[in-house]
């Protein structure tokens, strides 16, 4: 059951410009892996794409090469991707919208020569 109306999104705000959801040249990178808590020197800052936006997350090279997001509560991952959209200088509405572009764009059929 979808307890979500389609149309609940309408009014998503447009990003004028391309928005890299990926950029972390502006998140700070922790003292531990946000996925197994080693503290290592080669710590380094990556995204995790979830349904409730793009997050970033201080990881270890062992668990970045999971390529999965650590499992956090709800309410960390609403602010972890609050916090990253900050550093986009964006606002979630939208970092929404931006990912729904990028969907858009992956879902159009390859235009042909």
């Amino acid at each position: 059951m979808n307890l979500i109306p389609p149309d609940a999104f309408a009014g998503r705000q447009r990003v004028d410009a391309a928005v890299d959801l990926d950029d972390v040249s502006r998140c700070p990178c922790g003292a531990r892996c946000e996925s197994c808590g080693v503290e290592r020197p080669d710590l380094a800052v990556h995204t995790a794409h979830t349904q409730l936006g793009v997050m970033c997350l201080t990881m270890c090279p062992r668990c970045a090469a999971a390529d999965c997001a650590p499992p956090v509560s709800l309410g960390t991952a609403v602010n972890l991707v609050g916090q990253h959209a900050s550093h986009l200088g964006i606002d979630v509405d939208q970092m929404a919208a931006a990912m729904d572009a990028e969907t858009d764009r992956r879902s159009r059929p390859a235009s042909r020569p």
